[in-house]
């Protein structure tokens, strides 16, 4: 599905259990103990799928916004000073302009940058998921259906307003894998489901609101020209639920235009720098 020019949704699932059925998978699953459900979950194979790999391959997700977002230590240092707090917004643009790129970047920002070209130029890629989060993709796919059918209720929602994907890109280097897109009327929205047992799920709670969890959702808003974001968090032991609606932020939509043109700048000087076979360094 083609949105725009630039924007694409590839739909799929990203992860799955082959021939699972919930109503089955229930029935043994509520007559056991704490023990005995956990070691059920993990009895499960997961299979993850390739198309998804490949897609995402060369593209910065939105678990990489805090670390894009990151300045160095120099410009962190002078957003601080009372000077940068008075100034206009063009003068900051100014200021920021005097100073060469690979000195307004921070360090992980950097290093997304050295992750891109080598997904580009090379056979590299990220290891797989470490076992934790293996556990938690495995919870996450059996209580898909009764936090699914959760939101549709909550917010009046066929089927036909669900469509699973694997990944939304926007142009060749910032993308998303969202849980699914919901697509009500003209709006577009991004819902992302997240079961946890209870300990994680009050800590997901608690930490809906961390600047880290706004930026993601703010990157998923920015690259698919979405209306909102909702994260349904769940807990099915006890039944909870906390649906968190985010909306636009303007401020970030901003600040990721900015630094996507300060990113693509540091990378045609990696790239030049990496195929000169001779650089020289004045000192």
């Amino acid at each position: 599905m083609k949105l725009n020019d630039n924007i694409e949704i590839y739909a799929g699932k990203q992860h799955f259990i082959e021939k699972f059925d919930f109503n089955s998978f229930f029935l043994e699953y509520k007559n056991l103990n704490y023990e005995g459900q956990k070691a059920f979950i993990e009895s499960f194979d997961v299979s993850t799928n390739p198309e998804w790999l490949q897609l995402k391959r060369g593209y910065l997700g939105a678990s990489t916004a805090h670390d894009f977002l990151t300045d160095s230590q120099k410009v962190s240092s002078l957003k601080r000073t009372k000077t940068w707090q008075e100034m206009s917004v063009a003068d900051r643009k100014a200021k920021l302009a005097e100073i060469p790129v690979e000195e307004r970047l921070g360090e992980g920002c950097k290093k997304l940058a050295y992750k891109i070209l080598a997904e580009r130029r090379t056979s590299w890629q990220e290891p797989e998921p470490v076992w934790a989060e293996k556990t938690q993709i495995k919870r996450g796919l059996v209580f898909e259906h009764p936090a699914t059918e959760l939101y549709k209720k909550i917010e009046g929602l066929t089927d036909e307003n669900l469509l699973d994907v694997l990944f939304i890109r926007n142009g060749d280097l910032m993308g998303f894998s969202p849980d699914k897109l919901v697509l009500k009327g003209d709006k577009r929205i991004c819902l992302e489901i997240k079961n946890f047992e209870p300990p994680a799920f009050y800590k997901a709670v608690a930490d809906s609101e961390k600047p880290e969890t706004i930026e993601q959702v703010q990157w998923q808003i920015h690259v698919g020209n979405l209306n909102r974001v909702d994260i349904l968090y769940c807990s099915q032991e006890d039944g909870s639920y906390k649906l968190v609606r985010y909306g636009r932020g303007i401020d970030y939509m901003e600040a990721f235009a900015q630094r996507e043109a300060e990113f693509r700048e540091y990378l045609t000087i990696l790239e030049n720098k990496i195929n000169s076979e001779i650089v020289e360094v004045n000192i």
